[in-house]
């Protein structure tokens, strides 16, 4: 057993696979390789996933020099299976022992951010292995969980998990976010998606208000109304990303549904407060910003339905598409039956 309060590499040299699986998908991530892994025994399981077959040797060169460097002490074996996206069997698979390297403690440098995301030479020196790329440079710190953590630790906890999503989202939403997804864990990801979430309804209230409020006076359209438009849209999505896992056979959680929700809405609140702020007369501002927030939440959605939820490369278009129509219908329900109703008793009080 590991102990989760160490940090991702201490974890690693222990032989946590999730850690391990963290620290492979901050260089290959950015590169279109997925990995995960398992532990069965003292075999460690790795299976790389790509939209192309994975490369087979120098991948495997690649994880093998890796994991020895780490000096495990716990595995023996390794499997490595090289999967095309979609695909049920493997193209590939290679297995290999593991010898403990003797060279010197040179897995400080995960600490260190790089400048630019690259996958690490496979042919140069062995004195590193899984260096950080998108993901190392946008988490500068080294995040702790543990179960006897305090309130301020959760706190803090949270605001870096949510720091790192949202650089992730800016720089690198299709590789990236899923990487960070398997690294925080189900529950940390739960709390992201929730943090984004109330920060759309945020963002709307403030928007609306400070855009169409003395119109919305008028009406009798109030802050509730707001609200409640929002959370409709919230859970609307919610819905339509679980439905769509459903539907074209993906594989998930709610965490992972909730996650994506609030990934996916987070270029939107950011385009709601930044127009409301330059004034909706900046139309050539406004129309460049959203085209900027609706490819960041398209790129975003698609690698949450492809990597998050598991659906086939061929089915997650159609997953996106539908996810989309569906809380825009839940959304145009909603609203209209709002403004109906305001209008008619707006009527009335005139009579």
């Amino acid at each position: 057993m590991t102990n989760p309060s160490l940090n991702l590499l201490d974890r690693a040299k222990q032989g946590d696979p999730k850690a391990i699986a963290a620290l492979m998908n901050r260089s290959l991530q950015p590169k279109g390789i997925f990995v995960k892994t398992e532990l069965q025994g003292d075999c460690l399981e790795v299976f790389l996933e790509a939209l192309d077959i994975p490369e087979q040797q120098t991948l495997t060169a690649y994880i093998r020099r890796g994991l020895e460097n780490l000096r495990l002490r716990s595995i023996t074996t390794v499997r490595v299976y090289g999967h095309k996206t979609g695909d049920e069997q493997p193209a590939w698979s290679d297995e290999f022992g593991l010898e403990v390297s003797e060279a010197e403690d040179f897995v400080s440098d995960f600490e260190s951010p790089v400048q630019q995301p690259r996958i690490p030479s496979f042919q140069g020196s062995q004195t590193r292995t899984f260096p950080p790329a998108s993901l190392g440079s946008a988490r500068s710190t080294t995040y702790q969980s543990s179960p006897s953590a305090d309130s301020g630790d959760q706190a803090q906890e949270i605001i870096q998990d949510t720091i790192a999503a949202f650089k992730l989202f800016i720089m690198n939403p299709v590789g990236g976010l899923p990487a960070l997804y398997e690294e925080i864990g189900k529950q940390r990801a739960l709390k992201v998606g929730i943090v984004f979430s109330l920060f759309y309804i945020i963002c709307l209230l403030f928007s609306v208000n400070k855009t169409f409020g003395m119109y919305l006076e008028v009406i009798k359209f109030n802050f509730t109304n707001i609200l409640i438009i929002g959370a409709t849209q919230i859970l609307g999505f919610w819905a339509a990303i679980a439905l769509s896992r459903k539907m074209f056979k993906g594989y998930g959680s709610i965490e992972g549904d909730i996650f994506i929700v609030g990934i996916s809405w987070l270029s939107s609140a950011l385009l709601l407060m930044i127009s409301s702020i330059i004034g909706i007369l900046n139309f050539e501002a406004i129309f460049f910003l959203s085209m900027v927030a609706i490819s960041h939440s398209t790129l975003a959605l698609y690698a949450g339905c492809n990597r998050i939820s598991k659906i086939s490369e061929a089915l997650s278009p159609m997953a996106v598409a539908f996810s989309l129509i569906f809380t825009a219908w839940i959304s145009k329900v909603v609203v209209t039956s709002m403004l109906q109703s305001m209008l008619q008793n707006t009527y009335r009080g005139g009579l």
